[in-house]
């Protein structure tokens, strides 16, 4: 990939990317599920469950990675798929590419089977209306018809069990059929095809993890009714809340194990349904953060209005460029300013870019307001919930004079251990004492402090908390230096004189002799 290219306007909602597929951030994602696709269709005996799930933390792309596939495989014979993946070999399949079913939804009155067919169930009474008067067309709708029957019976019987005796045959005959809901499923799901006219098709669920309370009923229903040999299911989620939830569950269900056990076995179940092998792995930003960035006005311009020799540089140097705060890209390294998220660092860029380049501090008061709020509101959430109602309060504290004190008290209060095991640093020692007064600790002691921190620090929690506290004062004093330059004459007005001026030197007090 040459360069990163970004859309004006774009960042705050998923993309559907149709051109310039080989240029994009996810075209290794986008190589990846194609040959995943590929190996189902063309291995329908494969015992490996027919599931392209999207794998990443939120807001690293994977709705916009997963709705790209689903609008390639509109057309399997789209050129963009070839200049993707090569080898592609499946033009001539065609894939019913459902709508994406959003967890929300999932309650205890819906849940996905339901809202599939409530999906199958309103196409299907579209057919109908345009074949209403078509007695031949409409025949052939019948076998579709009968089997929404049969599976929205199955599927009532499961939901609502019958605790009474079964003594009629129209009972009889729900209970077996409860226990044919993947026949009638899969049934359903062929004549559905059949009447498309198509061969596969797809059902995607977007962010299955984040219905917490849910999540477990959901992944056991495609698990046991939706793995059927023409449907091809696309999921996205965060592996390891999707095994959280898993093991919640567990947990709840009196399960003699312990929590790693109940772990253990969460592991197993989402690996076995998810196989490492069936999974797209979304990208980092500090993957491709060394990628070359055009920034682009419209689609349509064919010229990048900005270009930076990096994405690192492009946020370093657009913060510059706006507010005068300045970060620096560590050798080798990335700031922590760059957000380490899709999502985030293209709302960053979008931000900075549409302000208008720094003139001075009147005029540009808007753009240092906006980055702080940014800085306070939304970069904060990197940080451990500790450490983020800390920030906010920081955020908050309008007397300078307290907070030296209040970043040497929660520093010292959280990193005890390490800092006892230098009880012989008397400077340190004497920083950290809680009886000192707010006045008597200087910036000093705070940058002597957090430097011993950062020296004798491996986790990420306390650098990116140790980044904040340095930024804050960096922008605290950014704030200080322009209040004196630039408002010297409020605080140390020139003095006012009405009447005569006088010399002092003139005026000379009497002689010891008088």
């Amino acid at each position: 990939m040459d360069a990163i290219i970004f859309y004006n306007g774009e960042e705050k909602e998923y993309i559907i990317e149709k051109n310039n597929l080989t240029s994009s951030i996810f075209k290794e994602q986008y190589e990846r599920a194609l040959r995943l696709i590929q190996d189902i269709v063309n291995n329908p005996n494969n015992t490996t469950p027919s599931i392209v799930s999207f794998c990443g933390d939120r807001g690293e792309g994977k709705t916009s990675c997963m709705r790209t596939i689903m609008y390639l495989l509109e057309d399997a014979s789209n050129k963009s798929i070839k200049e993707l993946y090569k080898n592609w070999n499946i033009v001539d399949k065609k894939f019913e590419v459902l709508e994406v079913i959003d967890p929300i939804f999932f309650d205890k009155e819906h849940n996905v089977i339901q809202l599939l067919l409530g999906q199958l169930y309103a196409d299907y009474i579209k057919k109908l209306d345009k074949v209403k008067n078509k007695c031949e067309e409409a025949e052939k709708l019948k076998p579709l018809g009968k089997a929404f029957q049969r599976t929205t019976r199955c599927l009532a019987q499961i939901k609502h069990p019958r605790e009474k005796f079964y003594n009629t045959t129209e009972d009889l005959e729900a209970l077996a059929a409860a226990k044919e809901l993947q026949k009638s499923i899969d049934n359903l799901i062929k004549e559905y095809l059949s009447v498309a006219e198509k061969d596969f098709l797809v059902i995607s669920i977007d962010d299955i993890d984040l219905n917490i309370k849910g999540a477990y009923e959901m992944v056991e229903q495609i698990r046991k009714y939706l793995l059927s040999k023409q449907c091809i299911l696309f999921v996205s989620l965060h592996i390891n809340q999707l095994i959280n939830v898993v093991a919640t569950y567990l947990d709840k269900e009196d399960s003699p194990h312990n929590r790693l056990e109940t772990e253990d076995m969460a592991t197993k179940y989402v690996t076995k349904l998810i196989p490492l092998d069936n999974r797209v792995i979304m990208p980092k930003t500090y993957d491709f953060c060394d990628k070359r960035l055009q920034i682009y006005k419209t689609h349509e311009d064919s010229d990048a209005s900005a270009t930076y020799n990096s994405v690192k540089e492009a946020v370093v140097q657009l913060i510059y460029n706006k507010t005068r705060y300045l970060f620096y890209n560590s050798k080798g390294g990335v700031s922590p300013i760059v957000p380490n998220n899709l999502r985030s660092l293209r709302h960053l860029i979008g931000l900075l870019y549409n302000m208008e380049n720094f003139v001075n501090n009147a005029t540009s008061e808007a753009n240092k307001h906006a980055f702080k709020a940014y800085f306070f509101q939304t970069w904060i959430y990197q940080l451990d919930k500790k450490d983020q109602k800390f920030a906010n309060l920081l955020g908050q504290n309008n007397d300078t004079s307290l907070i030296n004190k209040q970043i040497v008290s929660y520093l010292a209060e959280n990193n005890r251990e390490r800092i006892s095991t230098n009880e012989n640093n008397s400077l340190l020692t004497n920083i950290i004492q809680p009886d000192n007064y707010s006045y008597n600790i200087s910036v000093g002691d705070v940058f002597y402090l957090t430097n011993f921190l950062e020296k004798s620090n491996v986790k990420e929690e306390l650098r990116l908390l140790l980044f904040f506290i340095k930024s804050y004062y960096s922008i605290r004093l950014y704030e200080c230096y322009d209040i004196i330059t630039e408002k010297s004459a409020e605080i140390f007005p020139e003095p006012q004189f009405d009447g005569e001026i006088f010399n002092c030197l003139l005026y000379t007090s009497p002689s010891p002799r008088d």
